[in-house]
Formats: structure tokens, sequence, C-alpha cells
């Protein structure tokens, strides 16, 4: 159980001075496992108490940001920044610039930041002036579902039509997002020394790069899998990233820029398989800060990055299981292998513009000392 306790009798000190509607909250143990944490950026066991009037609410992608002007005892006011999610997800969540105004009174619950001089946070609950409270982090985004049964089914050749539709991942038991700690990924004293030495304010996602795979598989972003003639594609939503595949056919560059390497697919009794090499040199190839393959860290890969995939349909073709080996004599000391489970929704994909003011915005409110 989660047990919140607040400091202070509610009130929160900030730079000395009691703030009237701050209060810090002290989340136990468990909040590792039960809450995002945003590792680079933001305390997961620490969450801040703000109401005040906002002045300003962007939606943006890839993520949004609000600024709350809150009332002190003092008489004097203080303004707070409130990092959110993309407007993607924000929408998704029920949440537009119709929910919260600038000028309306607003209650909001988030994360504090891991720079404990600066009024920011990352929002996770937000109540409206007429008492609506709204989830700026869906608990299916950051906590595990319920365990689903996977039904196997006769094994029968795959009519790669079956895999047409739109996806999303089922979060399980360790695979939540933006924690820190040790990372699964067998590494050698090379992978061990860059993820030691990764600085988060020098994140090459700051320019509005799309993420490399294997962390795009991650993301709580969906993915749309159709035909196009003689060749499969798979659509993420997340940046508009679209990878083609030619069954059968010569090994080709899946992705427009070869940041997605040269890929072949083919069909083995009941899976889909895709093998790619040929990646370039990345400074987050095998693994990101916010996924559950760096927890906390990047992780580099060099142009040896081989990555396997392959995908089942279970449960009726309702779910659709994905195997994944990625191997990097690099950074690895051997390959790691990993599952991942998608469930078939009927949403549609959103568009998806990032905004590179915004993204360098975010990446400035990372904090490099961590730990």
């Amino acid at each position: 159980m989660i047990v919140l306790t607040s400091v202070l009798g509610g009130q929160y000190r900030l730079n000395g001075r009691p703030a009237l509607w701050v209060a810090m909250l002290l989340l136990m143990t468990q909040a590792v496992q039960a809450h995002h944490s945003f590792a680079t950026h933001y305390k997961y066991d620490e969450q801040v108490e703000i109401s005040g009037v906002i002045t300003e609410f962007r939606l943006a992608n890839p993520h949004s940001f609000m600024h709350v002007e809150v009332a002190l005892e003092s008489g004097e006011t203080e303004m707070w920044e409130v990092e959110a999610n993309s407007v993607v997800l924000l929408r998704r969540a029920n949440i537009t610039n119709e929910t919260f105004r600038v000028g309306d009174q607003v209650r909001m619950t988030g994360m504090r930041s891991l720079d404990p001089d600066r009024r920011l946070m990352f929002g996770m609950v937000g109540e409206t002036e007429s008492g609506e409270s709204y989830n700026f982090i869906r608990p299916d985004w950051d906590r595990p579902a319920a365990p689903i049964t996977l039904v196997r089914g006769v094994e029968r050749s795959l009519d790669i039509s079956r895999l047409e539709g739109t996806w999303r991942r089922v979060i399980r038991e360790g695979e939540i997002m933006n924690l820190l700690g040790e990372s699964p990924l067998p590494l050698n004293e090379e992978g061990l020394s860059a993820r030691a030495n990764y600085n988060p304010l020098e994140s090459k996602y700051k320019d509005c790069v799309p993420i490399d795979i294997p962390s795009l598989f991650f993301i709580p972003y969906l993915l749309q899998i159709g035909m196009n003639e003689d060749q499969v594609e798979f659509r993420y939503e997340y940046f508009d990233v679209l990878r083609q595949f030619t069954l059968d056919g010569p090994p080709r560059r899946a992705h427009a820029t070869d940041q997605y390497g040269i890929s072949s697919a083919s069909i083995d009794r009941d899976r889909f398989v895709v093998e790619t090499i040929g990646f370039p040199a990345s400074q987050a190839g095998l693994g990101g800060d916010f996924d559950p393959l760096g927890i906390g860290k990047h992780v580099p890969s060099s142009a040896d990055k081989r990555l396997t995939e392959v995908y089942r349909l279970l449960n009726n073709d309702e779910i659709l299981e994905v195997s994944l080996t990625l191997a990097d004599p690099a950074y690895l000391t051997e390959p790691y292998e990993t599952t991942l489970i998608w469930t078939r929704v009927s949403e549609g994909l959103s568009e998806f513009d990032c905004e590179l003011d915004i993204a360098r915005r975010s990446t400035s409110n990372a904090v490099r000392d961590q730990e």
C-alpha cells in the first residue's frame, strides 16, 4: 500500500517562506513501482501540490507546459512551472485547452523537480475550479496492467493481413517507464562506463530526433500495422515513424533515413520475423533514459548492433506477442532477449509534430546527478 505523509503540517517551506497552498508529500518505498518518476528530471518519491491561477497553458509535443501563479501567506506570489505529457496523450486523458484555461484557478499535484531551487513539477493530477479531476498521467501509462492469460492456439501459417490494425503495448511488471536503477541489459565494461557518464542535458532527443529502436517499442503510443501493395507497413504514432518491409525480399532500408537500419522480413510458420542490421552508432541505440532498458540513463550502440523482432498473434488475434533479441558486442556481453505484449485497440493514430523549442525546454529541466 502507498502511504502519503504530509510534511510540516501540510505546509511546505520554499526558500524559508511558508507557502499557503503548497504541500509536500512523501511516498513510501512502494512508490517506485507505482508512479512515473521521470528519473532524469523529477523525484518519484516527492510530490508537490499547488493551487493558484493559470497564466499559461501550452499543449504541445513532445511535452506540454503550464504556469501557475501561487499566492503565499505573506501576500507575495511566486510562479510555478508544470511540465506535462504531450498533447496526444493529454487529449486521450480528455484534457484540452478548454479544460484548463488561462485565468482559471487550478489545484495541481505532481512530481517535484530534482533541482530543489526550482519551482518546477511534472503534473500528475489537475483539479479545475468546479472540482473536476483529471489524470495528466493515466494509470494505464505507468502501472502494470492486470495479468493477461495468453492463449496460443493451434499453430498455422500466418496470413500477414491478420496483423493489420492498431495496437497498444500492455505494461507488465518490470516494464515501467521512467524509473532510475540498474539496466537489465548485460553490459560489458564499455557499456557500464558509457551509462555511468551519461549527461541527460546532452540527450540527442532535445533536437526533436525520433527515438531509436527498441526504445520506440516501449512508449505509451500506438502502432498501426497495414499493407501497401507488397509492403508491410509499421507506422508508429510517436514522431510518425514509418518502417516498411518487403516479404522475402533483399535486405533494404526500412525507413527514409538510416536510423532504423537495414531490414529483411519473412514469415516463419505463424510468426512475422524482422531482422535488422546496419544501424548507425547512436547515443541511445540500446536503451533510452526513459525506457525499461536504460532505466534513467541512455545506453549507446555501435554499428554492430543487431535486432531481431518476432511477432506472433495470440488470443484469437487480439494480442500481439513481440519477442526481441538485441545484440551489440561493443557494449553487451551477450544478446539480450525480452518479450512485449500488445493489445488490439479501436483508436486511430494522432498527428505528432515535435516542437523544437518545447523539446529543448523539456531537456533543460533535467539534472545530471540523479542519485
